[in-house]
């Protein structure tokens, strides 16, 4: 801006003086008194030394010899001078200098505006700024205020949606969802905790009644050995749900090692048919099985579940009743349907019998025919860890 403004001034002055120059009369003296009378210092050159001035108390600048104009200072005076032909003298020209002192002090005021504008500027700038900032970052404020809330104690917390801006929308909402998933994590570990103590408790209560009713009284050899078969009874129990426990547990998370082979589905199930079917026979119970196809797989796996879930139809049928199994397959998976006649399973029930530890009758836990609960969920994940899944449907007494 300064350079600009200096430059016009500079134009103006220089048209101010060359306006000087047309009424001269060519005689030194003559110019030199008009020039005197509008305020204007002269210095009159001839082979580059000066011959005429009409002001004394002002030395001439050196560096107007070869320069065409100069701006100099003098006693707290500024003057710019211009350089002109001068037609009569031998190579002489005429050197005009004005008071440009007024430019000066403009100048000097024209800087304070600017300076104090660029002081004004940069506090209000910081002032604006800090302001946007907070109000910035004050969602986020809130967004932290929410999350300090949330403990193991408390996981039910969710963030508002409409209570913040659209832009936190999608971090809003995969927050909410991590708390959902932590919760619902958080709620099924405490459940687990709660029923594997219930679980394990029973055994141990059982083995402990056992041995202090037997060193009540001193007993015949045969009767202690009656007592240490009941209590091994009650430790393999407890040994196989513990053993069932780290199975589904690993199975869950995709800890086990499978060692995968091209399985004919018929030729897994046929072994497991023919050791149920002792036990089917007790209750006058027939298998069935239909169909045949391949899978890629581990077999002890497959085996396990489809064993457990045969286990379980088997346990809840009909007497003189038929469990079948039919293989299918698709173009892109195949399914093994297992069949029984036998107890109505409640419909209340059907959306948790995969759980841990999940019975319809709970008044039949530790019953010499029923398990820990943990068949199904072992033969869900061993199907999900086959990239499967394992489904329920019951109607009427058709399982």
């Amino acid at each position: 801006i300064q350079n600009a403004i200096k430059s016009h001034f500079n134009e103006q002055d220089y048209s101010h003086l060359e306006t000087k120059l047309r009424p001269l009369t060519g005689t030194i003296e003559q110019d030199l008194d008009l020039f005197n009378s509008l305020d204007i210092s002269a210095w009159i050159l001839n082979n580059r030394q000066v011959v005429k001035t009409n002001n004394e108390t002002i030395d001439f600048p050196p560096e107007l010899i070869g320069d065409s104009s100069f701006e100099w200072s003098v006693d707290n005076k500024h003057y710019q001078a211009f350089k002109f032909d001068y037609p009569d003298t031998e190579g002489g020209a005429i050197v005009l200098a004005m008071d440009v002192t007024h430019h000066k002090l403009f100048f000097d005021k024209l800087n304070t505006i600017l300076l104090w504008t660029l002081v004004l500027t940069v506090i209000l700038s910081g002032a604006y700024a800090l302001i946007i900032v907070r109000n910035g970052l004050l969602p986020l404020k809130t967004l932290k205020g929410y999350i300090e809330r949330v403990n193991t104690s408390n996981l039910s917390i969710r963030i508002p949606s409409n209570s913040l801006p659209n832009e936190l929308s999608s971090l809003i909402i995969s927050q909410n969802e991590m708390l959902d998933r932590l919760q619902e994590g958080f709620l099924r570990l405490s459940e687990f905790s709660s029923d594997i103590a219930h679980e394990l408790r029973t055994p141990l209560n059982n083995i402990m009644t056992q041995t202090q009713v037997a060193l009540s009284l001193e007993r015949s050899i045969e009767e202690y050995q009656d007592i240490l078969v009941s209590n091994i009874e009650e430790l393999e129990r407890f040994n196989k749900t513990i053993s069932d426990t780290l199975y589904l547990a690993k199975s869950e998370n995709r800890l086990l090692h499978k060692h995968e082979a091209e399985l004919e589905l018929s030729e897994v199930i046929v072994p497991l048919l023919e050791y149920y079917e002792v036990l089917a026979e007790e209750k006058n119970v027939r298998f069935t099985l239909d169909g045949s196809s391949t899978q890629l797989g581990d077999r002890d796996m497959l085996q396990r579940a489809f064993g457990n879930v045969l286990s379980n139809a088997l346990r809840h049928c009909f007497h003189n009743t038929d469990i079948s199994v039919v293989i299918s397959e698709s173009e892109t998976s195949n399914k093994v349907t297992i069949s029984n006649v036998g107890e109505p399973i409640p419909l209340s029930s059907l959306p948790y019998i995969f759980e841990r530890f999940y019975r319809s009758d709970k008044s039949r836990v530790h019953n010499g025919s029923i398990g820990a609960g943990l068949g199904l969920p072992i033969a869900k994940a061993i199907m999900k860890a086959h990239h499967g899944d394992i489904l329920v449907n019951a109607k009427d007494e058709r399982t």
